[in-house]
């Protein structure tokens, strides 16, 4: 059998009384201190946020005006009765060119080890760079869409960029 614990004593609460200390008025001295400080250091963050601003415009300004701007390519797409390509996007940023799009399957048979084939050229249709790469799918099947992208060394003298395909083999499929 168990008793329950009971205090014999009642213990009454202690009540702790809190008066805030009087704060002593500042002489104007120290309060002018205060406040000079305070401005002094608001005034360095403000000037360090306008300066990291115009070093930022600075240096955006200066690359607009010095970087070569990228001019487009004429795109050449060589099309079949086999394969078809009817979006290619080119890119041309700091010497690359970059090539991609999508190429379609129009046979009723798989197509092995497909290669696109990339020729920058100049403005008499000669061959300044020229570049292979497999489209992403080892096999592309009838009907169906694979991608592919490639990178070229850029030359300034090109204005035209000329893509077709081949197998790997080496035979054209356009």
């Amino acid at each position: 059998m168990s008793v329950p614990m009971r205090w014999s004593d009642c213990i009454s609460p202690v009540i702790v009384s809190y008066t805030p200390l009087k704060r002593e008025k500042s002489s104007g001295i120290v309060r002018r201190t205060r406040v000079r400080f305070a401005n002094m250091a608001m005034l360095i963050v403000v000037s360090s946020i306008i300066f990291s601003l115009v070093i930022v415009g600075l240096v955006s300004l200066s690359t607009m005006l010095f970087m070569k701007q990228a001019s487009t390519l004429a795109v050449d797409t060589e099309q079949s009765l086999k394969i078809r390509c009817d979006t290619v996007n080119v890119i041309r940023r700091n010497e690359f060119v970059t090539v991609s799009g999508d190429v379609l399957n129009q046979t009723t048979s798989s197509l092995e080890n497909v290669e696109v084939v990339v020729q920058l050229q100049d403005a008499a249709h000669h061959t300044l760079q020229m570049a292979s790469a497999l489209v992403a799918a080892n096999t592309l099947f009838p009907g169906r869409t694979v991608p592919f992208q490639i990178e070229i060394t850029d030359d300034s003298k090109a204005v035209a960029c000329h893509v077709w395909f081949r197998k790997l083999s080496g035979a054209s499929l356009s």
